[in-house]
């Protein structure tokens, strides 16, 4: 059975993860729930240096932009036992329940938007979908440590959309949230839920690795339409 699950989970890690760079994170899985309410990342990784398979999820709640009780972990394997597809389905066996109550199983990716992309007369990016302008204006802050592994950076969204109706504006996450060991975000897809009322933004995270940059992704989530 178990042997059964890994050979469906390589075919899935396959369909799914794109090209990457050494040290960047894989993204196993994606998209919206069927009711567009949540939102599922999971990323896997062998560490660099180390050699270790690690496996994250994160479920968000679109309208808190905050993770959903015992939706969002890392999985660490070990350099001996586990390999990389090994840890992944252990962590999706773990959320298996949750993902399937959320209506997760299986996640709709929804509408890629056009972007991000530059305004400069606004001096920001923004993202097009459906012939409309999505404004996302990233602000980052460190914080210096005894050495460049403790540094920290936080960063913040502020999201704008202008529709018929009336203007939207979202600020997400926050600059005295910081992540230890961040040296900068960069932002990446954004994402329209299948309702087209919602909307998800990855954001890069980049650690300093002991071979260049380490590269995860995180989520920012919103009702924006």
């Amino acid at each position: 059975m178990l042997k059964r699950f890994i050979m469906a989970l390589a075919l899935l890690v396959s369909f799914c993860t794109s090209s990457f760079a050494a040290g960047e994170g894989k993204l196993n899985m994606l998209g919206f729930s069927s009711d567009s309410q949540f939102f599922v990342l999971i990323e896997s990784v062998i560490e660099d240096g180390s050699g270790i398979p690690t496996a994250k999820i994160i479920i968000a709640d679109i309208a808190t932009n905050e993770c959903v009780r015992s939706g969002c972990f890392s999985k660490e394997g070990s350099e001996e036992e586990d390999d990389e597809l090994q840890v992944l389905s252990k962590v999706y066996q773990k959320t298996w329940k949750l993902r399937k109550k959320l209506k997760l199983t299986p996640p709709r990716i929804g509408y890629q938007a056009k972007g991000p992309l530059f305004d400069k007369e606004r001096k920001t990016n923004y993202y097009v979908y459906d012939n409309q302008k999505i404004y996302v204006d990233m602000q980052q802050k460190t914080m210096p440590g005894p050495d460049e592994f403790y540094e920290k950076a936080a960063v913040q969204l502020t999201v704008s959309s202008v529709s018929k109706k009336d203007k939207v504006k979202k600020v997400l996450d926050s600059l005295s949230n910081y992540r230890q060991g961040v040296q900068k975000y960069e932002l990446g897809n954004l994402y329209v839920s299948p309702d087209k009322k919602s909307i998800a933004i990855l954001v890069r995270v980049f650690y300093l690795g002991f071979e260049g940059a380490d590269i995860r992704t995180i989520v920012q989530t919103a009702k924006l339409f």
